[in-house]
């Protein structure tokens, strides 16, 4: 019973220690990767199980094969080895030597490149593996330095500042704004706001690292992906207006013209994203060089150098500022005349079709200034709209152009009367001088007018015909001594009125006054 006993239990501790080395042993990865690359390092298969479609979307693309690109390339050097391979040297230990024992595990730029070491992921399936928006992500190691300068050039852009831009705008920033200014609007748009925004416009907004299905990983075709934020939002006249690029292009506005598109087969990443290996370019700054024009240029008409299409892109740019400045001058003559026009007479429907005129003209102004390529985008349109712009203004000023209106005031004898008050609707328009004479603008259309002395009405010019840009002369306007001196006559019976009451109510009160109290005379006796 004794030896039955402990066979058994030799058998219980027999299968513990057989549960143990089952449930903690090293995962499957170790013999290859641990004590060469790390243990911390498991390898892109180990995250295929939890995440197939992302895995799938990385495989597709060209960091997977990263390791066999590079020793295909004759150029290579062991200084291009550390952003082909994953884990080299980053885990504080020896790693590993890629000439001579890469592990298979780590070949190619694989999840933890950026995502950091997954082991204790793996292992606890709690520990949060990183996630960043960062373009550091992709600048700290690999897309960077002289080589691929993907980092510095982005890093000079505007995309680089979108968000600092943003939060520097004061009133104009909004929430909505973040979208087209923030990376982390575009993925979490419910958390992101103006105060806790990090990232502006980073690599990852336009690149996706688990999708290949458009060239270059690019999120969307490069046209649609500009045009993202690259547009007017549907901004009418009367709204502002931010980077109506896409729209510029297409030649369509909130304006009531049409243009035709500039350059259709053209794609913004042509010119604005232009890559040239030999001097290490990634158009990555997104500003367009005149050498992108020449790559289509060479054998298509115009044929353009290098010189010839950059004094083609400055011809542009000059026809468009100058034009600019002229129509800016223009607008800003009509938004005055829209501002004096109430102290001219001009009518509440008058002013509010001018007004309406005034902000189609700004806004075809803005439409091509906040464009910001100086017509590049698209030349004929640009001059279309400024041209719409200065229309628009001189019909504001037509409109609103008052005539002139002049007489003189002079007394039944012919002499000037001085400080005579020429009003109407109780607006004054002028005084009459020493010589008796008046002049002022009024709009145009049959008006009449009257006159005042020291506050009263002593005559009137009527049915005065005043015209845009035109003098009306009234003549002489007589007003009689008579009307002079009504003012004068009436204030001298109103002071008589009140003295005659004065003295009658005086003279009243005295007869109504009591009189002194008398001794009572007795009452006669009766006679018996």
């Amino acid at each position: 019973m004794i030896k039955r006993n402990l066979f058994l239990s030799i058998l219980f501790v027999a299968f513990l220690v057989f549960l143990l080395v089952i449930l903690f042993q090293p995962p499957a990865y170790a013999d290859e990767v641990e004590t060469r690359a790390g243990e911390n390092y498991v390898g892109s298969d180990e995250c295929m199980g939890c995440h197939p479609d992302k895995h799938d979307g990385w495989n597709s693309t060209h960091h997977p094969t990263a390791w066999d690109t590079l020793n295909n390339s004759s150029s290579k050097i062991e200084a291009c080895e550390v952003c082909h391979v994953t884990g080299y040297n980053l885990t504080g230990q020896d790693g590993f030597d890629p000439a001579t024992d890469l592990p298979v595990a780590m070949q190619g730029t694989q999840c933890e490149a950026c995502h950091g070491p997954g082991e204790a992921h793996i292992v606890s399936g709690t520990s949060p593996m990183e996630v960043s928006l960062s373009a550091f992500v992709c600048g700290a190691v690999c897309h960077q330095e002289e080589h691929h300068p993907y980092y510095e050039e982005w890093n000079q852009s505007g995309h680089a500042q979108s968000l600092l831009g943003l939060k520097g705008a004061s009133g104009a920033a909004e929430e909505d704004c973040l979208i087209c200014h923030s990376v982390e609007e575009y993925f979490d748009d419910d958390a992101t706001t103006l105060d806790n925004a990090q990232y502006s416009i980073t690599c990852s907004r336009c690149h996706d690292p688990h999708n290949s299905d458009n060239p270059n990983q690019l999120r969307k075709p490069a046209d649609e992906l500009c045009a993202d934020c690259h547009n007017p939002s549907g901004a009418l006249p009367g709204d502002p207006i931010y980077h109506p690029q896409s729209s510029m292009r297409e030649g369509r506005s909130g304006a009531p013209i049409l243009g035709d598109p500039f350059m259709p087969d053209v794609t913004c990443a042509d010119c604005h994203v232009y890559m040239n290996k030999q001097t290490n370019v990634t158009g990555h700054s997104f500003t367009p060089k005149a050498e992108a024009c020449v790559e289509c240029h060479t054998s298509t008409p115009p044929i353009y150098s290098n010189d010839t299409a950059q004094v083609q892109i400055t011809e542009w740019k000059t026809q468009t500022w100058t034009k600019a400045i002229d129509v800016q001058a223009l607008v800003v003559l009509a938004g005055k005349a829209i501002d004096d026009a109430p102290d001219y007479g001009f009518s509440d429907s008058t002013i509010d079709l001018a007004r309406e005129l005034h902000e189609q003209a700004n806004y075809s102004l803005t439409f091509v200034v906040a464009d910001g390529s100086g017509g590049s985008h698209n030349p004929v349109f640009a001059q279309q709209l400024l041209g719409f712009a200065e229309n628009k203004s001189n019909e504001i000023i037509g409109l609103l152009t008052p005539g002139t209106v002049e007489g003189r005031v002079i007394d039944e004898s012919g002499n000037p009367v001085e400080g005579v008050v020429v009003v109407t609707d109780g607006m004054t328009m002028a005084t009459t001088g020493s010589n008796g004479t008046f002049s002022f603008a009024f709009a145009p259309g049959t008006h009449s007018f009257n006159l005042k002395l020291k506050g009263d009405l002593v005559g009137s010019v009527d049915l005065v015909t005043v015209q845009s840009q035109q003098t009306t002369d009234v003549g002489d306007v007589t007003i009689t001594e008579e009307s002079l001196f009504i003012p004068l006559m009436m204030a001298v019976i109103v002071i008589a009125l009140l003295v005659v009451l004065v003295i009658f109510m005086f003279y009243r009160m005295r007869k109504i006054a009591p009189k002194k109290p008398e001794e009572e005379e007795p009452e006669p006796e009766e006679e018996t």
